[in-house]
């Protein structure tokens, strides 16, 4: 990773499922291959090994299919596994440890698991030079200009998904360089190719991300100010490096300098040497539909990149 300087990013992840295969029957009767059983172990397993073998690894799963009913033991268990740290290789080396420690149970119980690297990403790598370009165009466009009533919808939406909390909106133009974000994006991985810069717009603390109370705020006129100011200082960034070519070259060397000599490579071999051939046929099929209704398209497989 990148020296540990007081900048601001989020949390590179790896995302996993483990496929169990084992018997199915009464739970009274029994079963000599238990995959839930198997899959219970093998998470417990994993998690007390953490603090030793894996230190600072943020660890989440849930079973995506686990049965039914207490009394009929499934024979096949869908588990999904999210590995978060502030480093990616840390996040990997755990991925590979928990892969081990399934596998293990797995043959200790006689249940056959299938393992799937769904997705993996490094950390957002924010460019300084980039970043204070977007906040003087933040500052140019000013706050979000959030009206009475959509306040009200805030407050009265806050009230309810966090009841007893005070009403919190952050309504000030301020530059965040300090700290790590406890989510991840996906954009991570380019941002330590390309110099990327962030700006965001405030939500009421009181309405938590990945809540139905944030869809419902996203889908409301109330949150429309936010997205707007966003998009008129992304504009004017882009104007200003337009004009002073010389801050875009600042920005392409602080991201080399911070890189340094590493070779930042996808975190998904797997992924590119399986679906790359499906992505390909499905470009051209959409291509030779947009022909036959008329619209003109291209459709290339261009230059080859290994990251």
């Amino acid at each position: 990773g990148f020296p540990q300087e007081r900048r601001r990013v989020d949390r590179p992840r790896a995302i996993a499922s483990m496929q169990g295969s084992g018997d199915s029957a009464h739970a009274g009767m029994g079963v000599l291959r238990n995959a839930l059983k198997t899959a219970e172990e093998a998470v417990a397993a994993f998690v007390a090994a953490l603090p030793e073998q894996f230190p600072g690894i943020n660890e989440k799963h849930v079973f995506r299919s686990a049965g039914i009913m207490p009394g009929v033991m499934p024979d096949e268990v869908r588990l999904w596994c999210l590995l978060r740290h502030r480093d990616l290789e840390p996040v990997m080396a755990a991925y590979h440890g928990m892969e081990r420690i399934f596998r293990d149970v797995a043959a200790r119980t006689g249940v056959e698991v299938e393992e799937k690297f769904v997705s993996a990403c490094r950390g957002y790598l924010a460019n300084d030079v980039l970043c204070k370009v977007l906040d003087e165009s933040l500052r140019i466009v000013g706050v979000p200009k959030w009206s009475a009533a959509d306040i009200a919808f805030m407050e009265a939406l806050s009230l309810v998904a966090s009841p007893g909390k005070p009403f919190d909106l952050h309504r000030a133009i301020s530059f965040f360089n300090d700290g790590i974000d406890y989510y991840a994006q996906d954009d991570g991985d380019a941002s330590w190719i390309v110099p990327l810069g962030r700006g965001n717009w405030a939500y009421p603390t009181g309405v938590p991300i990945h809540h139905w109370a944030w869809t419902a705020l996203s889908g409301h006129t109330a949150s429309d100010a936010g997205p707007l100011t966003a998009s008129e200082a992304l504009a004017l960034a882009v104007v200003d490096l337009m004009i002073n070519p010389d801050k875009i070259a600042q920005a392409k060397a602080e991201l080399a300098a911070r890189v340094g000599p590493q070779q930042i490579r996808s975190s998904l071999p797997a992924f590119h040497r399986s679906c790359g051939p499906i992505l390909w046929r499905f470009a051209k099929r959409v291509g030779r539909v947009m022909r036959n209704a008329g619209l003109s398209v291209g459709v290339s497989r261009g230059p080859r990149r290994n990251y």
